[in-house]
């Protein structure tokens, strides 16, 4: 019996020497794929543009993967964003066009900007189970690719084109300015995408920019227009001009001129209020400001965008408080009624 024990102990310290030995072997034994030191060796350069990622996990071999492709665009354009924030998604000739990458994961579009990876797929993976290390294999297919952006800057052309048509036929109005605001930020989109285009294909890109209007071009003409149409500014209460000042500042930024003049097309009139208040002990002055304006069309009497603020701020006098209280006034409408102006064109010029 006991050598029987003996002889089945040894049957399986072999058995398992036999097993170790065929694990380290099949460890020892993985080939890394020739495409994670030479990623055109699976995908010729002549056809894709490829890059290899590594990492502790997939998803960050993927992410470096596809950032080495994004990388070959340069860098990502802010404004770019913003106008597309502003831009209608869509399939039709009738409406701007931009595309989302369906073949990249929403983790990997989180940390690259996802313009910059239209068209690239996740090909290959290998895992080093030696040094517990994944490696991805992002391609980027040049025709399909090139083909999408042609696509996508021939349906923008035909929205700028219809754009820039209305504007042209109207007089100088805030709704001519309108269409030619939401055009230019189609134009800035399509500038980005024409880039892209020619690092993909030098002659495509070129060809796309010779039948393209630049967004500078119809920068200039906004300011053109705008210079026809001065906006009238009035407010009654404002002693100072600080309140008119700031909403001149949030025209500007929007590229609207800005009159004295009452007769205008356009003007932005109101009234500021001031209130001296107190807490229970007298410690402390308030001031309470309000203001209540709107932008009006004259010739038509119809009030565009009705624009009201109010608040308060305090401090160990009246005249402190009161200047305290002009300045935060002054802050808030340079921010806020700058962002409804450029809500109000940008609205215009998609309904139009």
């Amino acid at each position: 019996m006991h050598k029987i024990t003996i002889i089945f102990s040894i049957l399986i310290f072999l058995l398992l020497q036999t097993q170790i030995s065929a694990y380290a072997k099949n460890r020892n034994s993985q080939t890394m794929p020739e495409w994670v030191t030479i990623p055109s060796s699976s995908y010729p350069a002549d056809t894709y543009f490829s890059a290899s990622g590594e990492g502790p996990d997939r998803e960050s071999a993927e992410l470096k993967a596809v950032q080495s492709i994004a990388s070959l665009f340069g860098q990502n354009i802010a404004s770019v964003s913003t106008a597309k924030m502003q831009m209608e998604r869509t399939e039709t000739d009738e409406e701007s066009s931009s595309s989302q990458s369906k073949s990249v994961s929403q983790d990997i579009l989180q940390n690259v900007n996802q313009d910059d990876v239209i068209g690239v797929e996740i090909k290959e993976y290998w895992f080093d189970s030696v040094h517990a290390v994944w490696y991805a294999l992002a391609v980027l297919d040049k025709q399909k690719t090139a083909s999408l952006y042609y696509s996508m800057i021939k349906k923008n052309n035909n929205q700028i084109e219809n754009l820039t048509g209305k504007a042209g036929k109207k007089e100088a109005t805030l709704d001519a300015y309108a269409s030619l605001s939401f055009a230019e930020k189609i134009a800035e989109t399509n500038d980005v995408y024409i880039k892209r285009l020619s690092v993909i294909n030098v002659e495509s890109g070129k060809a796309m920019r010779a039948g393209s209007v630049p967004a500078v071009e119809l920068q200039e003409k906004m300011k053109d227009i705008a210079a026809e149409i001065p906006v009238g500014i009035d407010i009654a209460g404002d002693a100072d001009g600080r309140v008119a000042a700031a909403l001149a500042e949030a025209a500007a930024a929007v590229g609207l001129n800005t009159s004295g003049s009452h007769d205008v097309r356009y003007s932005i009139t109101g009234t500021v209020k001031y209130a001296d208040t107190e807490n229970s002990t007298g410690s402390i002055k308030f001031c309470r400001y309000t203001l209540d304006c709107n932008l009006t069309d004259t010739q038509t009497g119809k009030k565009l965008l009705p624009y009201t603020v109010e608040g308060r701020e305090g401090a160990g006098n009246a005249e402190e408080a009161g200047n305290r209280a002009v300045k935060a006034l002054g802050k808030k409408v340079r921010s806020d009624f700058e962002q409804m102006l450029a809500g109000y064109l940008n609205n215009q010029g998609k309904q139009d």
